[in-house]
């Protein structure tokens, strides 16, 4: 049976809700197509390792106990990619973490998001969410997006007791970074080891770094350019 579209919104505002209670993202679809599960089952799709996944599914099913409501997760690798398709397809989950403020930007340009302006307690988050993070998942003056984690990227571990031993100093800056590694290099070392394979998604190691550098050297507005394309990959 299809639900009609109030019905599902209604079902999809809930599940919003109780998503970000439990410190997930809200974003997704409401084509008001059929769920697997049942017209009160809501599909959350999430990239995170199956410890996690299982850790939010059972703080969910509490939540949900007593209810008609039922929030299923599922793991979905290359997440960005998979949902993009299934999109295109007519066939999104309902809800989905996504890894870039940009995926959450082209959903909303696809047509397959919901604002959550009318779902979530907006006063609350503007009093408690950081700076710039609500802005983060706006868009056309609409929260399309909840931003329910920022990891820290750009940490270089590197070996206390070997460098020590060497003398190595711990660079303060780009520069003095890149005359270490030539003086690794020159005492017959090798200053890195970057693991960079991710099967489909194979490289993002990479593109997390190239991003703090272009903001680091860049500006905010050189960035915006950088990501809309206007801005060469091979730009000085």
């Amino acid at each position: 049976m299809r639900t009609n579209m109030t019905g599902r919104k209604t079902i999809m505002a809930v599940a919003a809700a109780v998503l970000a209670s439990a410190g997930l993202a809200a974003c997704g679809g409401d084509d008001g197509g059929d769920s697997a599960e049942g017209d009160n089952t809501v599909t959350v799709w999430m990239s995170l390792n199956d410890q996690v996944i299982a850790g939010m599914q059972a703080d969910l099913d509490a939540k949900t106990e007593g209810t008609d409501l039922k929030i299923k997760i599922e793991k979905v690798d290359s997440i960005d990619t998979v949902l993009k398709t299934k999109i295109a397809a007519g066939d999104p989950p309902d809800i989905s973490t996504v890894p870039q403020p940009g995926v959450a930007a082209s959903i909303v340009e696809l047509g397959a998001a919901i604002p959550l302006d009318d779902v979530l307690d907006m006063d609350a988050l503007k009093a408690n969410m950081i700076p710039g993070t609500l802005e983060a998942g706006t868009f056309d003056g609409q929260l399309q997006a909840l931003l329910i984690s920022a990891n820290v990227k750009s940490l270089i571990y590197y070996p206390k007791k070997a460098f020590e031993a060497a003398g190595y100093p711990i660079p303060q800056s780009l520069d003095e970074l890149t005359a270490l590694a030539d003086q690794i290099k020159a005492d017959g070392g090798t200053p890195w080891c970057v693991t960079m394979e991710s099967g489909a998604a194979t490289g993002w190691v990479a593109t997390d770094w190239f991003e703090d550098l272009v903001m680091r050297f860049g500006s905010v507005d050189d960035y915006a350019a950088w990501v809309a394309g206007d801005l060469k990959f091979d730009s000085d």
